[in-house]
């Protein structure tokens, strides 16, 4: 496993109480005992937020080009230089911290609705690894098979705690009521020419920002969009399944005539 840090101000490391050893040695100890030649994982420390996340790139191979994304981390990412010597193909994990996060300890809570006590940062970064790790453990090796977010997060604490960290697991919130976000007017028009495909329908990938497909690949509706979705589930022909945007697909040319088309972004 190849490990980078990226840090925008070198005091984050005291805000924190972490030194860069300490934080990549972390991550080679939850990483122990898993096949990881293939992995790189990232750290990203950004001066400003109060936001964390993951996200585990093991579904599909990246390049180089791939280990920088202008959506994520989300919200903000500074112009950090890419490391030379990267392989020519590897799967990823990033992690990322804002820097106004609370003092440690601290309790938070997961985009999965589990409230986790964190005695130090350094436990918060260890299961975060450990999370983004099992979607690695599943994707490209796979184990854990059909275990999804909440299997993740059961993992990652049973791993931790095996390794002797004090994480804590607080219970999980109650499932507020969904926000519902207006769709965009592009998106609108795609759900409206898709909402009525059927499983099994083939569709195009016609998006040339779309990391996940190449342009032009063919994938097969999985279900159709549900209501006020922006999004669809369609599957691989290698049988993986993901979420893609409408206005990145459309559908394939039939007998009665060309391709209904996604108006451009």
């Amino acid at each position: 496993m190849r490990s980078y840090l990226f840090c925008e101000r070198a005091g984050l490391y005291d805000r924190f109480d972490v030194t860069p050893d300490r934080l990549l040695h972390l991550l080679r100890r939850v990483a122990a005992g898993t096949d990881t030649r293939d992995l790189v994982a990232s750290v990203y420390l950004v001066a400003r937020g109060r936001h964390w996340g993951g996200q585990a790139l093991a579904g599909r191979w990246s390049t180089p080009d791939d280990f920088f994304s202008p959506r994520w981390p989300p919200r903000r990412r500074p112009a950090f230089a890419r490391p030379a010597g990267l392989p020519d193909r590897f799967k990823q994990v990033r992690l990322y911290f804002g820097g106004d996060l609370p003092a440690y300890p601290s309790t938070q809570a997961s985009r999965y609705r589990f409230l986790w006590r964190f005695p130090s940062f350094a436990e918060h970064a260890a299961y975060l690894f450990a999370h983004e790790l099992h979607h690695f453990r599943r994707y490209h090796l796979g184990l854990h098979p059909g275990e999804g977010e909440v299997s993740a997060e059961r993992w990652a604490f049973r791993r931790l705690r095996s390794l002797g960290y004090r994480i804590e697991c607080r219970g999980r919130q109650a499932r507020g009521r969904r926000r519902r976000w207006p769709l965009s007017p592009e998106a609108r028009l795609a759900h409206e020419r898709l909402r009525a495909v059927r499983e099994g329908t083939p569709l195009v990938v016609d998006d040339p920002a779309c990391r996940l497909f190449g342009r032009g690949e063919t994938v097969l509706t999985l279900r159709p969009p549900r209501r006020g979705a922006w999004r669809m589930a369609v599957r691989t022909a290698d049988g993986r399944s993901f979420l893609v945007p409408l206005t990145s697909l459309r559908l394939e040319p039939g007998p009665g005539g060309p391709a209904l088309r996604c108006e451009p972004r």
